[in-house]
């Protein structure tokens, strides 16, 4: 929930700028806290103040600090004319929607007014959307995707994963759309820089699924996110499709470490056997000069006698 005082912080500063992006407070309601609050995005940023940036500069200390993920909601006030503008919209029935919406509305910002004061209160409580992955129930499972537990074996555990994976995996799709087809914005290779991987990852893990629930799974999240854009269709498939090339690349790759290895491993195995034949031999020398210290011995015994 937002402090009180919260709107009127902001409509001031909305002056010129797309997006107000202010801090908050992570509160634990009847949960416990962790001995150690994370820091929140805008606080990794370490602004000494608060001040406008611009477009390039948010991709700057996502890049900094190492940030692949960026969401956005609660924590800001937008320009709704601009929000028109760029036609963008939380996506329906999609978990962690927040991160598609703040990528996009970052990314076609031009100045962004970074309020440092703390005015949103986190919540975290137990049976949330966000908390109910680690005791996942049929009650706590959102009304929408209800009907695929009968197609999952009513397995609640593998209908949360799978709720959360499609949805990551469409999300990178329609962030993977907005790259091509935006290629002449501004700063668009950074974002692909910063974003990319994070999306890939995001696109696999559907993949670490039961296979025999995978055609599924696939059909499924293709009529979700047909439901969501029609066109996006044709780019999940070619995201998906980008998946093989990185696996052959992946293979390829490995291929040649594999034979550099195979090349030491043999280069290695020629010396221990020289090393092994030169021991043999010394030891072949040894044997031979201690037979013939033993003959002289011999000889000098019989001599004496």
């Amino acid at each position: 929930y937002w402090e009180l005082n919260c709107i009127e912080e902001c409509v001031p500063r909305m002056d010129g700028v797309e997006v107000v992006w202010f801090d908050h407070y992570f509160y634990y309601d009847d949960i416990e806290q962790p001995d150690i609050i994370p820091k929140t995005i805008l606080e990794s940023y370490k602004f000494n103040h608060s001040c406008i940036i611009k477009q390039k500069e948010w991709l700057n200390g996502m890049l900094t600090f190492q940030y692949s993920s960026f969401w956005f909601g609660w924590h800001g006030m937008i320009d709704f004319n601009h929000l028109k503008s760029i036609h963008l919209k939380f996506l329906n029935q999609v978990l962690h929607e927040d991160h598609y919406f703040a990528k996009l509305l970052f990314a076609q910002a031009n100045k962004i007014y970074v309020l440092k004061t703390k005015l949103y209160y986190y919540r975290q409580r137990a049976n949330s959307i966000m908390t109910s992955r680690d005791n996942p129930s049929f009650e706590n499972t959102p009304v929408y995707i209800r009907k695929i537990y009968k197609n999952l074996n009513h397995d609640a555990k593998l209908v949360k994963e799978f709720y959360r994976s499609s949805s990551l995996l469409i999300t990178a799709c329609m962030v993977y759309q907005f790259t091509q087809t935006h290629q002449d914005l501004p700063n668009i290779k950074l974002f692909e820089q910063i974003f990319m991987q994070k999306l890939k990852s995001w696109r696999n893990e559907i993949l670490s699924f039961p296979e025999q629930y995978l055609e599924f799974m696939f059909e499924n999240t293709l009529q979700r996110i047909n439901f969501l854009e029609q066109n996006s269709c044709l780019h999940l498939l070619k995201f998906i499709s980008v998946f093989f090339s990185d696996l052959t690349i992946i293979k390829n790759n490995l291929t040649k470490d594999q034979i550099y290895l195979n090349q030491i491993l043999e280069n290695k195995d020629k010396i221990l056997t020289t090393q092994t034949n030169q021991i043999y031999n010394l030891n072949t020398t040894l044997e031979n000069k201690n037979q013939l210290l033993i003959a002289k011995q011999n000889l000098l015994n019989f001599q004496n006698h």
